[in-house]
């Protein structure tokens, strides 16, 4: 109970004699619950609720309550309740994409659109074409860094790092999902490239595997590919496994899924015979299993295939792949809040991942 006499309107404020009314302390102790116990988005308790819990009349808790809906700290929906804002509204974040069509860039931008909905901000796509500089893109912002602040996503470790400079240096913010390696001065969030890979190779040993090919389908210089790339020789090693590698040397901006669909047959021929593949991308597994439907091969009796990203209709096609995913859901809530933190120091995350296992892996047939 916050008083102990609901008649006491008035209590002994702290500035010499002045008076603080009893709404304005049961604003500020709602305030105070806020800030501790509830979490953006939650839904308070009922005026009844509260008028139980803090023991005053429903007009105080009105009064109380609509100072800090004016204030901003909380939102009214009509027929749904009182719910917490803890980040400012009517924010901008910009999406900087590479151009080119990407199964997986769609799926992170649903999911970065779901939470910006979520949060009630904007979400701005800002397409980096090749070979457009990081100054060309920074010129192209219309909105201020007040206004908006950036995620890098789907580019190469070197243009993520110019990118930070560029845009750090006219003082906007940002927030990368790309791997990056240690030194990085921004903040960052993205999936444990190290946990990935380890799910990975322990899933396709535990059932036997001995033999693993690797189909390296997409450009090395991708700062996701190359983390990814490093961590699967250096887990290998440790699990003492020998991964057999089938270089596609794509270039940056090509066609990742042909790339891949082209060296199948050098996956196919290596010897000894490999009974797993792990293709360097969610894509790259997709255009094994196309090879194998069209040329004669049953996955996973010939061959298993596990995809490192969850791609969208990875449980629906078939055979429905294994999988390597995180909670993308959560992963965009946590980088909108990491970005746009009052905080301005650079924050370092790690999403842990899990798998999902489908029909494409089994032990091998002897």
């Amino acid at each position: 109970m916050l008083v102990s006499n609901h008649m006491a309107e008035y209590a002994p404020g702290t500035l010499g004699m002045k008076k603080v009314p009893l709404y304005g302390r049961v604003q500020e102790e709602l305030r105070r619950r806020i800030e501790e116990d509830y979490s953006h988005g939650d839904r308070l308790p009922s005026e009844r609720d509260l008028m139980e819990r803090l023991g005053v009349s429903q007009p105080t808790i009105r009064r109380a309550l609509r100072g800090l809906v004016e204030s901003g700290r909380l939102r009214r929906y009509v027929g749904r309740g009182t719910f917490v804002q803890k980040f400012a509204r009517f924010r901008t974040t910009g999406l900087v994409l590479p151009l080119y069509a990407s199964a997986l860039n769609a799926e992170e931008l649903r999911s970065y659109a779901q939470a910006s909905e979520s949060f009630e901000w904007g979400l701005r796509v800002h397409h980096l074409h090749k070979d457009e500089s990081a100054q060309s893109l920074v010129a192209r912002l219309a909105a201020s860094p007040e206004q908006e602040r950036l995620i890098l996503h789907g580019l190469a470790s070197d243009q993520v790092r110019l990118l930070f400079d560029e845009l750090e240096g006219q003082g906007y913010r940002t927030i990368s999902a790309v791997p990056l390696h240690e030194g990085y001065p921004g903040s960052s969030l993205f999936v444990d490239p190290r946990a990935t890979v380890r799910l990975c190779l322990e899933h396709l040993i535990e059932l036997g595997h001995r033999h693993i090919g690797v189909l390296a389908n997409e450009p090395i210089e991708l700062g996701a590919i190359h983390t990814r790339s490093d961590y699967l020789k250096s887990e290998a090693a440790d699990m003492g496994v020998e991964l057999r590698w089938v270089e596609c040397h794509t270039p940056n901006w090509s066609n990742s899924f042909e790339s891949a669909l082209q060296h199948m047959p050098e996956v196919l021929a290596l010897s000894p015979r490999v009974t797993a593949l792990i293709p360097i991308s969610g894509v790259g597994a997709w255009a094994a299993l196309r090879y194998a439907a069209t040329h004669g091969l049953n996955i996973p009796r010939d061959l298993s295939v596990i995809a490192l990203d969850e791609l969208p209709g990875n449980a629906l096609i078939y055979p429905a792949l294994t999988t390597i995913k995180k909670d993308s859901e959560h992963a965009a809530r946590r980088t909108l809040e990491i970005l746009w933190a009052d905080d301005a120091q650079p924050v370092q995350e790690l999403i842990s991942p899990t798998i999902a296992l489908r029909e494409s892996t089994a032990p091998p047939n002897k």
